[in-house]
């Protein structure tokens, strides 16, 4: 079975399923070959797997959290891979798919952790009142690539997309380096109660 890639761009997670080539060099490490579908990325590695990565128990804010970047993270990738090739009833499943993604997340943060974490801090005025900024400035890029792919307009939805990227390259930063391990640590009496607040938002 091949292992699951986690590639780091720009310090931040982009999870890939196309182009992955393996070759296995020893029991457990594995040279990696990966190609992004829109010719991005191109990443060889030697990548070492353990049961602790791939049996890992998503127990922390930060686990489940970075987790939903990863997949969103993976419905972008699919999305515009699907616009790039001009094949617009895929891109439009796969759009679908990346928006339900992204608004699941960011209901989980805006229903559940931030509310949470601004009563426990006090802060209503600090990291949350930033990341609620950018979530309305992707809000709106959303809006504009629906309508793109309506149309069936791939350079406008590509423009788009490369600015969608760095917005969100940037945002899950913030959030992965400095805003969940706070919220762990401010909330680590009501963790398992968040965590299950959080797994029941579909």
């Amino acid at each position: 079975m091949e292992p699951a890639i986690r590639l780091y761009r720009l310090r931040a997670v982009v999870q890939i399923k196309v182009s992955e080539t393996f070759e296995e060099v020893d029991d457990d490490v594995f040279l990696i070959h990966v190609n992004h579908p829109l010719e991005r990325i191109h990443y060889s590695a030697f990548l070492l797997i353990t049961p602790s990565q791939s049996e890992r128990v998503l127990n922390t804010i930060y686990d489940v959290m970075s987790r939903d970047h990863q997949l969103c993270d993976e419905s972008f990738t699919v999305a515009e891979a699907a616009v790039a090739k001009v094949n617009w009833d895929e891109a439009g499943q796969h759009f679908a798919e990346f928006m339900k993604s992204m608004t699941l997340h960011l209901r989980k943060e805006e229903e559940v952790l931030f509310p949470a974490f601004e009563a426990e801090t006090g802060q209503s005025g600090g990291p949350t009142q930033v990341m609620r900024m950018e979530h309305e400035q992707m809000r709106s890029l959303f809006k504009e690539m629906e309508a793109a792919v309506a149309r069936r307009d791939s350079d406008e939805y590509l423009g788009l997309s490369e600015t969608l990227l760095t917005l969100m390259q940037q945002h899950n930063i913030k959030e992965e380096q400095v805003l969940y391990p706070m919220m762990d640590q401010a909330l680590a009496g009501r963790r398992e109660q968040l965590l299950a607040r959080l797994a029941q938002i579909e």
